[in-house]
């Protein structure tokens, strides 16, 4: 894998998560200042997650590497769920359901 797409590789999730969320959650009822909270999740959810795989992420597939490995993949899970949250005015349980 080529280095430039390790460092990035959590903040392409993300963005590929989010896009795969919004063709599900096109037709909800989406919060006031959608665009904003939109554009500003986006961006600390991209910063955050790039942030923690360079702080965190070990190359290897020792034990401990593995760990990092499921960290970062759940913190982009999290990241995600929060998003969605912030983004749309639907409930917990809608909103567990489209991100799973």
């Amino acid at each position: 894998m080529p280095l430039w797409y390790q460092t990035i590789r959590t903040a392409m999730l993300f963005c590929q998560s989010v896009v795969g969320v919004l063709i599900f959650f096109y037709t909800f009822k989406r919060r006031r200042f959608f665009a904003l909270r939109f554009v500003g999740g986006m961006t600390v959810s991209c910063m955050l997650l790039y942030m923690l795989q360079t702080a965190v992420y070990i190359v290897g597939q020792t034990p401990l590497a593995v760990a990092t490995h499921a960290l970062v993949a759940m913190s982009v899970y999290a990241a995600l769920i929060c998003f969605v949250v912030l983004c749309f005015d639907e409930t917990i349980w809608t909103v567990l359901f489209a991100t799973s």
